[in-house]
């Protein structure tokens, strides 16, 4: 048989999740506030950039040959440009032009103005800098890679700058953006 005495030395799962909340939240919040610290800082092969335009400053990872061709990753949500890291450094990608980016109003990149998120508004965003990249590189195809919301994005991009981008590889996205929608 159970006693009451057995259980009070126990502790409750969520008694820890209350506890543990508030530190993670605080953690959080402290690590925003500072500077931002790149995790390719130490990493010869790759560089960062922001680029300004359509009000955003849009952060850039690049790695690979700056005059191989292009491919461009463009991250879901949540996410950033870190989340193609492995793909920047592999040995057998060093041939091409690798540049990771985040999202406007992901990782470090900035809307400086009141931020609209639809995917026309990061179509229009995004579709100055693609056709900057073919426009320096006519000769070359622009690829894009892209996983989750940002497969979602990548096709209204192609409607809207099909003339800047030469193939696309979607991963786990939702061709139907009422289903893509953020759910948080």
């Amino acid at each position: 048989m159970l006693t009451m005495s057995r259980f009070q030395g126990m502790v409750r799962p969520r008694n820890v999740f209350f506890a543990l909340t508030p530190l993670v939240l605080v953690s959080g919040c402290l690590a925003l506030s500072g500077e931002y610290e790149s995790r390719f800082a130490d990493i010869d092969s790759i560089s960062e950039r922001i680029v300004s335009f359509n009000a955003v400053d849009l952060h850039i990872v690049d790695g690979g040959n700056p005059a191989g061709q292009p491919v461009v990753f463009i991250h879901g949500t949540p996410g950033s440009a870190e989340f193609f890291a492995s793909y920047l450094l592999h040995p057998d990608l060093q041939d091409l032009r690798l540049m990771s980016l985040d999202r406007p109003g992901w990782g470090t990149s900035l809307a400086r103005n009141q931020f609209d998120g639809t995917l026309a508004a990061q179509s229009a965003m995004l579709g100055e800098f693609l056709c900057g990249i073919k426009s320096a590189n006519p000769s070359q195809q622009l690829l894009i890679v892209a996983h989750s919301y940002g497969a979602t994005l990548t096709p209204l991009l192609v409607m809207d700058y099909q003339q800047c981008i030469s193939a696309v590889l979607l991963l786990a996205g939702a061709a139907d953006p009422d289903l893509a929608a953020p759910r948080w």
